[in-house]
């Protein structure tokens, strides 16, 4: 699977609550999308977690490459993470 970043990518960040949450969306981040749609389709989903409602299953090994590669800095920047 080849995934690629769109070029019409939009980051919006905001906080919300009385605690001030912070809210990060990210739009249009995956060019062809339809390739995780249709990789999605062709797994199988389990509750496989105590503290996570719902099932799921664990995304393409691109999918994660290009999230860290591209987001990864504006994640820990925004989040106050530990690199």
């Amino acid at each position: 699977m080849q995934l690629s970043l769109d070029e019409n990518i939009k980051i919006t960040k905001s906080h919300f609550g009385d605690e001030q949450a912070p809210l990060l969306v990210i739009d249009n981040f995956v060019k062809d999308a339809e390739q995780l749609v249709e990789h999605a389709s062709e797994q199988r989903f389990l509750a496989n977690s105590p503290h996570y409602p719902g099932v799921r299953a664990e995304a393409p090994q691109a999918y994660q490459q290009l999230l860290l590669g591209q987001l990864q800095n504006t994640l820990i920047d925004f989040f106050d993470l530990e690199a």
